[in-house]
């Protein structure tokens, strides 16, 4: 994560800004446990089976592209 983020919780979300460039992201609360699984140092398959057992999700492919696909948004906004 970037210095120039703040963080701050808003109940289940999570807002991020970046104050180099004044954006603000507001994570949902998947996309949010995703972010802290990240950068927790859990890589994509960690991720995938931490979110499984705690969602209960029996559709794993349909998952990992979701956390793929969240982690590769986050990177594209500088935010990972």
């Amino acid at each position: 994560m970037s210095d120039s983020i703040i963080k701050q919780e808003l109940n289940d979300e999570l807002m991020l800004y970046q104050t180099d460039s004044e954006k603000v992201h507001v994570l949902n609360p998947t996309a949010r446990e995703i972010y802290d699984l990240h950068q927790d140092g859990n890589s994509i398959p960690e991720i995938l089976a931490k979110m499984q057992q705690k969602f209960d999700i029996e559709d794993t492919q349909q998952l990992c592209n979701d956390i793929e696909n969240c982690i590769t948004q986050l990177k594209a906004q500088k935010i990972l």
